[in-house]
């Protein structure tokens, strides 16, 4: 695996953990705290992969309480959409302009559940993490109006990859303890089938490519079949450098190849065609990285340094 990179001087939240691709663009948030930064607490950066140049906005949050310091973002209809991880607000950003619109959207999670974004068919969701929340909340953008559903025993969520109109999630429901299981947010939303299986534990966003599902976990890869539920998993442990981070988001390179950021500065990949990964330490060397994004034929991954 063998990449070419270059170091950007663009400005970039200080903490850009969530991230969502519109276009031609990369919109990073900030994951808001006490730290003094470049960029202050409720800020966002858009960065336009056509001029490789980005512009900072505000408009969000600027709270750093818990458990409202982190936005889960995600991209669709034209627009970054940004969730608060109590599921009390939806932001929808232009990414062109900068410019914010917030929706409200009713009480926080039940449990301090903390929401992962995804969407899917026009629609943007939220599903809780929480280790005893039931919620999963359903913005419908076309409508501008919400759903919320509650899925009985459901447990917690974990790893979501948007698939076509559906978006399968690793949730618990009823004691089936971590299985893959395909939703539909349309008509208020449901699971439309489950399995049995439980893979190893995925984390942040998977992503379809080859007619299956894959995800990361922090060791490996996980691939999943969308018809059958099967899935295999294979494991990177034995190469030199870091593991996945808990907050990357698995991509699809121009390559063919799944990139995901890891731990120890290392970009990650891995070839779905022969099951082989690579890893290669990132130069120049950078804090304050979380996750990737594949953008207009080449991979994104800001950085919140230089912090003064």
């Amino acid at each position: 695996m063998a990449i070419l990179s270059a170091d950007l001087l663009e400005v970039a939240p200080k903490s850009p953990a969530p991230i969502a691709t519109v276009g031609n663009y990369v919109v990073a948030f900030n994951t808001n705290s006490s730290t003094t930064g470049l960029v202050p607490n409720g800020a966002f950066a858009v960065m336009d992969t056509t001029t490789e140049t980005a512009k900072a906005y505000s408009g969000l949050t600027t709270s750093t309480s818990t458990p409202i310091q982190i936005v889960s973002a995600t991209g669709h209809g034209g627009y970054a959409w940004a969730w608060l991880p109590d599921g009390s607000s939806l932001y929808r950003i232009d990414p062109a302009t900068g410019g914010v619109t917030t929706f409200s959207t009713g009480s926080a999670f039940n449990n301090n559940g903390v929401a992962i974004c995804c969407a899917a068919n026009g629609y943007v969701c939220a599903f809780s993490s929480g280790s005893t929340s039931n919620q999963i909340k359903i913005w419908n953008i076309s409508a501008g109006t919400l759903a919320t559903l509650n899925t009985s025993c459901m447990i917690a969520s974990s790893g979501v990859a948007e698939v076509g109109n559906y978006i399968y999630a690793q949730v618990t429901i009823s004691g089936t303890s971590s299985a893959i299981r395909k939703f539909d947010p349309s008509g208020g939303g449901s699971f439309v089938a489950a399995s049995g299986a439980a893979p190893a534990y995925t984390l942040g966003k998977g992503v379809s490519y080859g007619g299956y599902v894959w995800f990361q976990h922090t060791t490996g890869i996980t691939r999943v079949d969308p018809t059958s539920f099967a899935f295999t998993t294979y494991s990177h442990t034995s190469i030199t450098g870091g593991n996945y981070l808990s907050s990357t988001n698995l991509v699809l390179g121009s390559d063919n190849w799944l990139y995901g950021y890891g731990g120890s500065d290392y970009l990650i990949g891995f070839n779905p065609a022969t099951g082989a990964f690579g890893k290669e330490a990132l130069t120049p060397a950078r804090g304050r990285r979380h996750s990737l994004a594949a953008c207009n034929g080449k991979l994104w991954l800001p950085s919140g340094e230089p912090l003064t």
